[in-house]
C-alpha cells in the first residue's frame, strides 16, 4: 500500500486503539467510583496524553467526577494529574449540563481553584437543563470554591431567573435541598431557590439527616433577613427541622439547632426543651469538639433570657474535661460561653493550660476570648501572665509591623484585630497584670488603625461650629464644652438619647438623638460608623444629664476607647438616693446581668463590675423623709451600672422608676417625676500624643437639680458644707479629691479622739460627748480643729468641756455628769479574771455620743481568752460609725494573733490592728492616730488593767 494512503489508515487505526483504550478506563474508573473502592490500580492510560486526547467531553466528566469520589487515587496521578484537569477545564465549552456539573462537584471536591472561572459561567448557564441534584452539585461547588462573588452573583440571578430551576428543585431530595439552601446561604445570593429548598426541607425534615438537618439550620440562621427568605418563614422552618433533631437526639443536629435559635436570638419555653434533649445526649453520645463549641455557644448567649439548668452546664463541663483536642477557634468559644455564663467548670483551670498550649495558630481574636473569659471568672492570673502575654505580645508586634500593608475589609479590621486588641487591654488590667509593653503596643496599634482610616477620609473632622456656649434656652440643647483635638467633650440633657447603639435614623416620636446634632457639625465618617458607636465612648441614660465624650476622627477614637479598656478614664457622678447611706467610701463589686429588651439586675452569673461610691451629705425632707447625696466613680460600664448598684443596696437614685421608688413624692420632697437625679459631673481623659495633657470637663449642677437640692435641709454641719458645695452652682471637685477631703476629716477626729483617750482616761468619755455636740452646732470650732491638726487637738484636749459649749448645751452639762456616774457597771473582780492568763479580755460594745440610751446600754463581755469564737461574735454587735474603734483586750499574745487572724473576714470593712504592745503606750498611739477608717484595735493589757481607764 502506498506510504500516501497507509499514513491516514494507521492514524484511524491508532485513533481507534487510543479511544477504545479510553472508553475502558474511564469505564473501569467509574465503577470502582461507583463501588467507592480506592484500593490501588492502573493508572498507566490517565498519564497517556494519546489516551486523554482521544476521550470525549462526556468521558472527561465521568474522569473527573471518579476522581472527585476516589480522592487517593487522584493523588496518585502526581503530575498528569494536572495535565487531565486542564484538559478538562478546556473542554468544558463542549460538555453537556449533566456533565458540567459533575465536573464542577469534581473541581470542588478536590480543591482545584485553577481553571475553575473556565467551568463556572458554562455550569451556570446550562443550570436550567440540569437535573435537581445537577444544580445543587453547581451550587454547592461555587459555594465551596468561593470563586469571585461579583460575576458569579450576576450568572446566579440570571440563572435563578428561569422557572424550570425552580420547578426541578421543588422535587428534588433532602441532600440537594439542604446543599442548596447552605450553598445560597454561602454566596449571599439565589435567594429564590433557597426559599423553594428550605420549603422542601421542612416538608421532608423528618427524612433528613443530621448533617442535612445541620447545614440547613446554619444557612438559615446566618442569611441576612433583609434579602433572604422573612424571619417568620425561616424561624418556621428552623422550628420544624429542629424538633426533629430533638427526637433524634444526634449531637450534630442538636448543636445546630441550639446555635440557630440563639443566632436569631430567639427566646421561649422551648429552651428548657432544648437544655434537656443536650443533657440526655450528652450522657449517652460523644459530641465532636465543633459540636460541644456550638451548644456552649448557644445556651451561653441566651442565658441572659433564660435561666437554664446547672445541670446541662455540669454535664458541658464533664464532656468538655473529656476531650484534649480543641481547634482555636473552638477553644475561644468555649472559653467565651463559660464566662458570658459564669459557668467554673471544677478541674477547667487547671487542665485549660494544657489544652491551650496543644491548641497551635490561636490568633488575636481566639487569644483575646481567652483573655476576657480568664478575667471574668476570675482564675488565677497566672496563665495570662505565662502563656497569654507571650502569644499576644507575638501576634501584636507582627500586625504592627504590617500595620502599612493593612489591606483588609473595615469590617474585618473591627472583627480580626481592633476589637480583640480592646478585648486584650480590658482583660489585663482588669486582672491587674502587669502588661505596659502589650498595651503600649495595641494602643499604637489600635491608633495607627484610626490614623490610616483618617488619611482616607475626605473630612478631617473639624467642626463646622465653634465652641458653643450656653444661650437662651441652651439648656435645654447638646452644646459642646471642650475639643481638643478630635476629643470632643459635649453637654447632654435629659431627654437627649446617645444613639451609638443602633440606627441612627430618627423616627417620629422618638427622642432626639445626639449623634444627629454631632453629624450637623462635621461629615467625618467615623460619627456614622455604626462599628465605632456614631464616635461616642459610653452611654448615658436617657433621663440624665451631664457630660459625654465623643471622638470626631478615627484615631482620637481608639486613642479614648484603649484608655477606656485600661480602666484610665475617670467618668464621676453625682446623685441623690433614698435613704441614709453609711459614711465613707465603698466599693461596690456585684456582677450585673442584663436583661434582653429590658434593664438589668444583680446576679451572681452577671459580668464583672465595679462602682466607688462616696456619700457627701445627709438631708431630709420637710416630710421627714431621709436622702443621702452621693458621689460615684465607675470603673466598668455595665448598662444602668449605677441605678443597679444602688438599688440593689437599698438606697435607689430619686426618680428612678424603672429599679426604685414608684410612689408619689410627699409634699415638700423633690418631685423628680419628669427625670432621675443623676447627673454626671465630670469626665477626665489624657490627650492625644506622647506629651499628652491631661483633659477634663466638671460641670456644676443643673439647675433644676439644683433647685430640689435646695429645697432639702442638711442634718449634720459636714452635709451642710457639702450641700452648700453642690448648691452653689459652683465648679465641683474631682471624686479623688471628695474622698481625699473625707479621709482627712476622719484622720482629724480620729486624733482628737486619741488625744482625749491618752490625758483624761475614765474621764474622756464625758469631755467627747461635750465636743461631739460642740461640734455640731460650732462651725468656728470645728474649722479650729481642722486647721489645727492633731497638735492642735492636744491643747482643745485640755480644755474645760464649758469652754466649747454653746449657750444650748450649759444647761444639759450637768445631766450629762449625772448620767456618766449611772453607767452599768463592770462585772466583778473574780468574774472579769481570764482563768487562762490571769488577765482581763472585753469587748466594748457601746457608742459613745449618739443618746443617753446607747451610753447606758454600754456593756462590757468577758470572754476565756482560748474562746476567740466568742469574741468574734461579740464584735458582730458592733455599730461602727466613720472614726470610731472598737476596742477587744486580752493579756495572751496568743490570743492576740488568733482574734486578729479570725477577725480576717471582716477586712473588707473594718481595719483590723493587732498590737503587741500593752496598753496604754506611744505606740499603740501612733497606730491609732493612721487609722482612716472604722477599725478594730487588738491589743494586749497587764493583769492589773482596770476597764474604766477606757471608757470611749
Amino acid at each position: 500500500m502506498p506510504a500516501r494512503l497507509r499514513r491516514p489508515v494507521e492514524a484511524s487505526l491508532r485513533s481507534n486503539r487510543e479511544a477504545s483504550r479510553a472508553t475502558l478506563a474511564v469505564t473501569r474508573l467509574h465503577q470502582r467510583a461507583k463501588r467507592d473502592d480506592s484500593k490501588p490500580c492502573e493508572l498507566k492510560d490517565l498519564r497517556d496524553p494519546d489516551v486523554l486526547a482521544a476521550m470525549t467531553p462526556r468521558q472527561l466528566s465521568l474522569v473527573a467526577w471518579s476522581l472527585g469520589k476516589l480522592r487517593d487515587l487522584s493523588s496518585d496521578l502526581g503530575c498528569a494529574r494536572g495535565d487531565l484537569l486542564s484538559l478538562v477545564a478546556s473542554r468544558a465549552s463542549d460538555m453537556d449540563a449533566q456533565g458540567l456539573s459533575m465536573t464542577m462537584w469534581s473541581f470542588a471536591s478536590l480543591k482545584v481553584q485553577s481553571h475553575v472561572r473556565v467551568i463556572v459561567g458554562h455550569a451556570l448557564a446550562a443550570m436550567s437543563q440540569m437535573s435537581a441534584q445537577g444544580v445543587s452539585n453547581t451550587l454547592w461547588a461555587c459555594a465551596s470554591l468561593r470563586e469571585d462573588q461579583e460575576p458569579l452573583l450576576q450568572l446566579l440571578a440570571e440563572a435563578e431567573a428561569d422557572a424550570p430551576i425552580l420547578s426541578k428543585l421543588s422535587t428534588c431530595s433532602t441532600q440537594a435541598a439542604a446543599n442548596v439552601v447552605w450553598a445560597t446561604a454561602r454566596l449571599s445570593g439565589g435567594w429564590a431557590m433557597q426559599r423553594t429548598a428550605a420549603q422542601v426541607a421542612k416538608a421532608r425534615a423528618p427524612e433528613l439527616r443530621a448533617e442535612e438537618a445541620a447545614a440547613v439550620l446554619w444557612a438559615l440562621a446566618v442569611t441576612a433577613p433583609k434579602v433572604a427568605v422573612e424571619r417568620k418563614e425561616r424561624l418556621s422552618v428552623v422550628s420544624v427541622v429542629s424538633e426533629h433533631a430533638l427526637r433524634q437526639l444526634h449531637p450534630k443536629s442538636l448543636a445546630a439547632s441550639a446555635w440557630a435559635f440563639a443566632t436569631l436570638a430567639e427566646t421561649g419555653p422551648f429552651w428548657t426543651r432544648f437544655a434537656a434533649a443536650t443533657s440526655t445526649a450528652l450522657r449517652t453520645e460523644s459530641f465532636s469538639s465543633q459540636e460541644l463549641a456550638h451548644t456552649c455557644w448557644a445556651f451561653a448567649t441566651v442565658v441572659y433570657s433564660q435561666q437554664m439548668a446547672q445541670g446541662l452546664w455540669t454535664d458541658l463541663g464533664a464532656a468538655l474535661l473529656g476531650l484534649r483536642k480543641f481547634s482555636a477557634t473552638e477553644l475561644a468559644a468555649v472559653s467565651w460561653s463559660m464566662a458570658a455564663a459564669r459557668f467554673v467548670c471544677p478541674g477547667w483551670s487547671e487542665q485549660f493550660p494544657e489544652i491551650s498550649r496543644g491548641c497551635k495558630g490561636m490568633n488575636l481574636r481566639a487569644l483575646a476570648s481567652v483573655a476576657w473569659s480568664w478575667t471574668t471568672l476570675t482564675f488565677s492570673v497566672s496563665f495570662l501572665e505565662d502563656t497569654v502575654m507571650p502569644a499576644a505580645n507575638s501576634e501584636v508586634r507582627f500586625h504592627l509591623q504590617q500595620l502599612d500593608s493593612l489591606d483588609w475589609a473595615k469590617a474585618d479590621v473591627h472583627r480580626e484585630l481592633l476589637d480583640p486588641l480592646l478585648q486584650l487591654a480590658w482583660a489585663f488590667s482588669f486582672a491587674k497584670v502587669f502588661a505596659e509593653p502589650l498595651l503600649a503596643m495595641a494602643s499604637s496599634l489600635a491608633v495607627g488603625v484610626g490614623r490610616r482610616w483618617d488619611l482616607g477620609s475626605s473630612s478631617d473632622g473639624t467642626l463646622s461650629t465653634a465652641v458653643s456656649s450656653p444661650d437662651g434656652d441652651g439648656e435645654q440643647k447638646p452644646r459642646i464644652l471642650l475639643k481638643h483635638g478630635g476629643i470632643l467633650f459635649l453637654h447632654k440633657p435629659a431627654g437627649w438619647e446617645v444613639d451609638g447603639g443602633r440606627d441612627a435614623t430618627q423616627r417620629p416620636g422618638s427622642h432626639p438623638q445626639l449623634s444627629s446634632f454631632l453629624r450637623e457639625l462635621s461629615h467625618h465618617p467615623v460619627l456614622r460608623d455604626l462599628a465605632c458607636g456614631f464616635g461616642f465612648l459610653g452611654r448615658l441614660d436617657l433621663p440624665s444629664e451631664g457630660v459625654v465624650l465623643a471622638a470626631a476622627t478615627y484615631q482620637a477614637y481608639y486613642a479614648l476607647r484603649m484608655q477606656q479598656e485600661t480602666l484610665a478614664l475617670e467618668r464621676e457622678y453625682i446623685m441623690l438616693c433614698h435613704g441614709q447611706m453609711p459614711w465613707g467610701l465603698s466599693i461596690l463589686r456585684q456582677g450585673i446581668r442584663g436583661i434582653p429588651l429590658s434593664g438589668s439586675i444583680v446576679s451572681a452569673d452577671g459580668l464583672p463590675a465595679e462602682t466607688h461610691i462616696l456619700p457627701c451629705a445627709w438631708l431630709r425632707g420637710h416630710g421627714g423623709e431621709v436622702y443621702t447625696l452621693v458621689a460615684a466613680s465607675i470603673v466598668t460600664g455595665r448598662k444602668h451600672q449605677i441605678r443597679v448598684h444602688l438599688s440593689h443596696q437599698g438606697y435607689p437614685v430619686v426618680g428612678d422608676h424603672r429599679y426604685g421608688c414608684h410612689a408619689s413624692p410627699s409634699a415638700g420632697t423633690p418631685d423628680m417625676s419628669c427625670r432621675q437625679f443623676l447627673f454626671r459631673y465630670r469626665i477626665a481623659v489624657l490627650g492625644l500624643g506622647e506629651k499628652s495633657e491631661a483633659l477634663q470637663v466638671a460641670l456644676p449642677l443643673a439647675p433644676d437639680l439644683r433647685a430640689a437640692l435646695q429645697a432639702l435641709q442638711p442634718l449634720d454641719e459636714a452635709s451642710a458644707s457639702a450641700w452648700q458645695q453642690w448648691t452653689s452652682g459652683a465648679k465641683p471637685l474631682a471624686f479623688r479629691e471628695l474622698e481625699m477631703q473625707q479621709k482627712q476629716k476622719r484622720r482629724d477626729d480620729t486624733a482628737a479622739s486619741w488625744a482625749f483617750f491618752t490625758l483624761h482616761g475614765g474621764g474622756a468619755r464625758r469631755r467627747l460627748l461635750a465636743l461631739s455636740a460642740a461640734l455640731k452646732s460650732n462651725e468656728a470650732l470645728r474649722k479650729d480643729i481642722l486647721a489645727a491638726g492633731s497638735s492642735g487637738a492636744l491643747a482643745i484636749a485640755r480644755q474645760d468641756p464649758r469652754e466649747w459649749a454653746c449657750s444650748d448645751l450649759q444647761a444639759k452639762r450637768q445631766r450629762w455628769a449625772l448620767e456618766s456616774m449611772q453607767e452599768a457597771k463592770m462585772p466583778s473582780g473574780q468574774m472579769a479574771r481570764c482563768p487562762e492568763c490571769g488577765g482581763k479580755a472585753f469587748v466594748n460594745t457601746g457608742r459613745a455620743g449618739s443618746g443617753r440610751a446607747a451610753r447606758l446600754s454600754k456593756q462590757y463581755a468577758h470572754f476565756k481568752c482560748t474562746e476567740p469564737d466568742a469574741l468574734r461574735e461579740a464584735l458582730g454587735l458592733l455599730k461602727l460609725q466613720g472614726g470610731c474603734v472598737a476596742l477587744v483586750f486580752c493579756n495572751n499574745e496568743a490570743t492576740v494573733e488568733k482574734v486578729a487572724e479570725q477577725l480576717g473576714e471582716h477586712s473588707a470593712d473594718y481595719d483590723i490592728v493587732a498590737l503587741h504592745e500593752q496598753m496604754p503606750s506611744a505606740a499603740a498611739s501612733e497606730r491609732l492616730l493612721d487609722l482612716e477608717r472604722p477599725s478594730v484595735l487588738v491589743a494586749r493589757t497587764s493583769p492589773s488593767f482596770s476597764p474604766k481607764q477606757f471608757r470611749l
